[in-house]
Order: structure tokens, then sequence, then C-alpha cells
């Protein structure tokens, strides 16, 4: 017996040591795509092909620099015009003078022509606007696409539009676009650029066309990745790196990740680097945190969760894989003896 415990004994003594100095190994840099990450991708595909096939507005179009327009004024042919918009984006229409028409739909340059024209020139005017020449557009996409790059365009090329053209949408996509506009100067001050801010699951997952915007010539369409989550440990059954999915918790990144092996400290650390570069130790009770989960915890972009194993069961699980060894060997040779060929004799 004494031969059998002394061996156990220096088992546990070695894992208590290497317990002791154990140290933290890097998390593999590979990326685990989800059923769910998976599913989500496909309803943003499917939204996106449906988005894109629906045709915009009449008169929705946004005029843009060297577009040729006609404009008519009902039951006024000698105001008729047809003209191209200059690099600024302005054109002369007489006898109104210089009017900026460059962002413009039709029908707001109609609206525009009409309480322009009402009163001072014409009683009750009707005008119509149509983009009879169309000049190519580049507009930009990068981040979390599958083509990012330049596409040009001979129309109106808006949101869903641009990221179908650049292959859609990665699965590690964020939820949320931002379009950097590029404001031409308007008195030679210089150029001025503001951002708009798109919620792209608004847009591809539940179909608010209101997030569908019209984008300008030169826009810039960055999509960010959600950012990612590292698990690692020699307790947790696949470490790796994950895609931070929408509002994703500690419970589900361990589910995520195959959860805990038998040998697994329930004490996990959640390591967390805060905007300023310092960082934060937390320790976890999972056991409790599986118990009471609306305190489960919501990660954060770069949050590293560390699970390591408890010495006691390390050797517990050596040893029941010993035994299972062995028995399998004993089995085996079992089955040998019991069915042993004799060479087909009698």
């Amino acid at each position: 017996m004494l031969r059998i415990i002394a061996p156990l004994l220096m088992l546990l003594a070695l894992a208590a040591c290497s317990r002791s100095k154990h140290r933290f190994p890097e998390p593999p840099r590979t990326i685990n795509v989800t059923a769910e990450l998976n599913e989500r991708a496909l309803q943003r595909q499917r939204m996106l092909e449906e988005l894109a096939l629906k045709q915009p507005d009449a008169g929705s179009y946004r005029i843009g620099a060297n577009d040729v327009i006609d404009i008519k004024v009902f039951e006024q042919t000698r105001m008729d015009t047809s003209t191209r918009v200059g690099g600024n984006g302005m054109i002369n229409v007489p006898p109104l003078g210089d009017i900026r028409v460059g962002g413009l739909t039709e029908r707001e340059l109609e609206t525009e022509l009409q309480n322009r024209l009402r009163g001072r020139y014409i009683q009750d005017p009707h005008v119509t606007v149509f983009t009879r020449e169309v000049q190519a557009r580049l507009f930009g996409v990068v981040g979390a696409v599958n083509l990012p790059g330049q596409y040009p365009s001979f129309g109106q090329m808006r949101m869903a539009d641009l990221i179908s053209r650049a292959g859609g949408l990665k699965p590690e996509a964020g939820e949320v676009a931002y379009v950097i506009r590029f404001n031409p100067p308007a008195d030679g001050s210089g150029e001025t650029t503001n951002t708009i801010k798109v919620d792209l699951d608004g847009l591809l997952v539940r179909g608010d066309r209101q997030w569908n915007i019209p984008l300008e010539p030169s826009d810039l369409v960055n999509i960010p990745s959600a950012g990612t989550v590292f698990i690692t440990g020699n307790g947790i059954r696949v470490a790796g790196t994950y895609p931070l999915v929408k509002r994703m918790t500690l419970q589900q990144l361990v589910d995520l990740a195959g959860g805990l092996k038998y040998e697994a400290d329930r004490m996990l650390l959640l390591v967390r680097t805060d905007e300023g570069g310092q960082k934060a130790v937390y320790k976890v009770d999972y056991n409790k945190l599986r118990a009471t989960r609306v305190d489960d915890i919501q990660l954060r972009a770069g949050d590293k969760v560390v699970v390591d194993r408890t010495p006691v069961k390390t050797v517990l699980a050596a040893i029941g894989r010993a035994a299972q060894a062995v028995f399998s060997v004993a089995v085996s040779a079992e089955y040998d003896i019991n069915n042993n060929d004799d060479g087909g004799k009698d």
C-alpha cells in the first residue's frame, strides 16, 4: 500500500509546486467562428441582398459634380434648361442665377426652384428635375468587409449597396459603421469632415431602412470589428481567441470554449485593461456565477480569462486516465486470449 501512496503524495507535491510557479500562457491567435456568429452573418447577408434589390424612390438620386440635369417648368418652356453641374456643385439657372445643387436630391431641387420662382416670376410654378447624365463617383469602404476598397457608381449608392459591392460583412464585424464625410470648403477656409454613425444591426438584422442612408461621393465607410476576447489556461477545453459577440458574457465565453475540464479551478481570473493601459485582475467564483446567472459578467473587447487547474483534481484526473488505459489494455489482452486463432485446427 505504501508503494502506491508514496507516488501519489509525490505527484500532489509536484502539482502544488507547479501551481505556485505557474505562468499563464499567451492564448493561441486563432479565430473560432461559432454557430451563433454564422447565423448572425447569414441573417445580415439575407437582409443585405433584400435591400440591394430594392430600387430607390423616384427623385431620390443625389446630384453630384459633372452630372447633367434637365430642368423643366410647366407651361414656361422659355425657362427650360439643360446644364452640367460644376465641380463646386453649382449651376446657373436664368433668371435665378447661381444655385448650389450638389448633394440635393432631384425632388429637393424641384422644391428649391419652385420656392425661388413663386410669386416673383411665376404665380404657381411646377418644376421637374431629371438627371440625364451621371458621372461615376468613388465610394470607399474599409474594416470588417470581405473586399475593402474603392467602388465606382454611376447612380445613387446607399449603405447596403456599398456593403454588398464589398462582398458583405465578415462574421466578426461589429454592430456599428461610421461614414466619414468630407465636406468641400464653403469659403476657402479648408475641407471639413463629419462622421455619421450607422446601426448595422438596425439595417441588416431588423431591416430598418432609415439606416440605409444615401452616400455622397468620396464618403469613406469604416466598419470596425467587434473586437475579441481571450480564454486560456490548462483548465479550459478549447483555449483561443473568440470574436466578441453582442453582449457576450463570461459564461457564454466558457461555453463557446467547450466548458471547463474536470480538473479546472473554479476560481477564474479576469484580466481587463482600461483605456489608459492599466491592467486589473479580478477573481471570479465560477460556481457562484452559474448559481446566480443574473450576476453574470459582460465582457469587453480585449478581456482575457484564465482558467487554471487544481493540484488534487489534476492528480486524480491523471490517475483516472492511467487506470482507464490499464483497463483498456487488460480488456484488449483478454479479448486476444479468448479469440486466439488456432490456425484452423480442430
